[in-house]
């Protein structure tokens, strides 16, 4: 009997739409369980409630950085993998 191994949940933040929504599309075909937010401000709700594996975030966005959205996450989850780029 085959193993069902849960899909891996992705949370894309970036302030730039077209960029969340190419990383997304590219994700979700390789399989991934992908969410995109385009406001920074949302994030620490979105990660209580989404129970995400991993976040791809952008260093650099209009009202919270993406230093500032790790410090925050961290408090609330300490085991997501963060990945940040810019």
């Amino acid at each position: 009997m085959a193993i069902e191994v849960p899909s891996v949940r992705i949370l894309i933040v970036d302030d730039d739409r077209a960029i969340c929504e190419y990383m997304q599309t590219l994700l979700e075909k390789d399989g991934f369980v992908v969410k995109t937010l385009s406001d920074p401000t949302l994030v620490e709700d979105e990660v209580r409630q989404g129970d995400y594996h991993v976040m791809i975030l952008d260093l650099m966005m209009p009202k919270l950085d993406g230093i500032e959205v790790l410090k925050r996450i961290r408090s609330i989850d300490s085991d997501i993998a963060v990945i940040i780029f810019t």
